[in-house]
C-alpha cells in the first residue's frame, strides 16, 4: 500500500476520448498506461504504444 498511488490521484480517461486527447495526455505526462472508464467503471487501459499504433494506422 505504501507504494500505491491513491485512487483519487490516478489519472483516468473516458472511453470516448479521441486520439489527439490521448496523445496530448501522454506527451504532457510521464504515464505508460492510463485506465479507461465507462460509466465510472474501469473497463481497460490504454498505453503509449496503443496511441502510437493508432496514430500510425490513421496516417497509413
Amino acid at each position: 500500500e505504501a507504494y500505491m498511488t491513491p485512487a483519487e490521484q490516478v489519472q483516468t480517461v473516458e472511453l470516448n476520448i479521441d486520439m489527439q486527447g490521448l496523445a496530448t495526455l501522454f506527451l504532457d505526462n510521464n504515464f505508460r498506461k492510463v485506465p479507461v472508464l465507462k460509466n465510472d467503471r474501469v473497463i481497460g487501459q490504454v498505453s503509449r504504444r496503443d496511441v502510437m499504433r493508432g496514430i500510425h494506422k490513421m496516417l497509413s
